[in-house]
Formats: C-alpha cells, sequence, structure tokens
C-alpha cells in the first residue's frame, strides 16, 4: 500500500511538474486581420486596396495548423492614363483552408536564440473559393478604338501560398494564449474575372498582406517539447 501511494505521488508530482514546463497549448484559435490586396498582371498597373479576413484554426500542434479563412476586399488594377487604358474595380469574397507549418516543429530552437527567434517563420498552402464583382471594367480603348472580351462577375478557384511569422503571447501558465500574425499570401486564381478581362492566361495573381490577432481557447493539449524556453 505504501508503494502504491509513493506510486502516485511521483507519477502526480511529474505530471505537475511536466505541465508547468511550458508544454501546454489550446487546441483552437479564432482570429481577424486587416491588409492590403494588390492584383498582378503585366498589362495591368498595380493598385493597393484594403481587405479584412477572419480565420478558425485548428492548432495540431503549437506549430502546426489547420486553417480556414474568410476574405472580404477590393481589387483595383490598371490605368486610365496607360497606352491600352486597361481599368477595373471589383469587390471580392474568398473562402481558403490551408495548412501552416511553423519552423518550430523542425528545428531544435532550444539551443539557441538565433533559432528561437526563427521558430515561429511558418508557411503553408491551401486551396479555396473567390467570387468577384466587377464594380467597373473599362471595355474599349479609345486610341484604338479596341473592344476588350470583359466579364461583370466570376468565380475562381483558389491557390494561397502562405508566408508569415506567429508572435506568442504567453498566459500566466505559459501557454500561448494570443498570437499576433504577420503574413504575405501570394493567391494563384485560376480562371478569368479577377480583374474582368478575359485573356489567355489561364491563372492571375493577386496577394495579401495582412496583420491581424488570433486568441486559443478549447481544450489544452500536450506538446513533446516545451515551447517557451
Amino acid at each position: 500500500m505504501k508503494r502504491l501511494c509513493l506510486i502516485i505521488i511521483f507519477l502526480t508530482s511529474f505530471a505537475g511538474s511536466f505541465a508547468q514546463s511550458g508544454n501546454i497549448y489550446s487546441a483552437f484559435s479564432i482570429g481577424a486581420g486587416v491588409g492590403t490586396t494588390t492584383v498582378y498582371d503585366y498589362v495591368l498597373a498595380a493598385q493597393n486596396k484594403y481587405a479584412v479576413n477572419g480565420t478558425f484554426s485548428y492548432n495540431i500542434t503549437p506549430f502546426f495548423t489547420l486553417t480556414g479563412e474568410s476574405q472580404f476586399g477590393k481589387f483595383e488594377g490598371g490605368d486610365l492614363t496607360a497606352f491600352n487604358m486597361k481599368y477595373f474595380y471589383s469587390t471580392y469574397a474568398a473562402a481558403t483552408l490551408h495548412a501552416d507549418l511553423q519552423l518550430g516543429e523542425l528545428i531544435d530552437y532550444g539551443r539557441s536564440d538565433f533559432l528561437y527567434g526563427l521558430k515561429d517563420a511558418y508557411f503553408g498552402s491551401g486551396f479555396g473559393l473567390l467570387e468577384n464583382s466587377i464594380t467597373y471594367v473599362q471595355p474599349i480603348s479609345p486610341n484604338s478604338n479596341t473592344l476588350y472580351n470583359t466579364i461583370n462577375s466570376s468565380t475562381n478557384f483558389l491557390v494561397p501560398f502562405v508566408l508569415g511569422y506567429d508572435i506568442k503571447i504567453f498566459n500566466d501558465y505559459d501557454e500561448p494564449q494570443i498570437r499576433l500574425d504577420i503574413s504575405y499570401t501570394l493567391n494563384a486564381a485560376f480562371g478569368q474575372g479577377i480583374d474582368g478581362y478575359v485573356t489567355a492566361a489561364p491563372v492571375k495573381f493577386y496577394s495579401y498582406f495582412a496583420v491581424g490577432v488570433k486568441y486559443g481557447f478549447g481544450p489544452g493539449k500536450l506538446y513533446r517539447k516545451p515551447i517557451r524556453y
């Protein structure tokens, strides 16, 4: 009986010390952000517009997340004083699902201050859909009377390529409760409607540079090593 009591005390104290070492993190995160969009087209001058986003993440580990993201914003591109006088303005909504891997999952960040600072950098990719509604598109070139092939709305298959940095803010229990996020996403939009002009290019691109905040909640999960040193 005495031996059993000693084993229970040992296991309890070991579990308590393990939990106190900063290995616990929240299973889920919810967040929001704001940023700028830029449409890339070799014949359209780039213009920056604003967008907002919301996220819901399942934290597989503290450094590997599966995130559902919604975006709402504006696109603008072109210049009515340019040689082709192409110009468009539109409103879009997008929904994506992407997996993001931080370097902390891959490196031993407990032995180096440099690697510890690098552990929160991440990259990721996924897929989604973009609904684009063209508010205005210049349909004709006054210089040559060329009538452009244009559309007013479209649905595009989307592939995002994400780079970012996740600044973790720890609570009193050394859990990463709040995450300040800085990200740059290059989105490949398959289809013709992102700028309103139908061209031979099967893929068009836009970027979304954003800053945001995420809040962790839900049941605590145990990680294999301390998240914070």
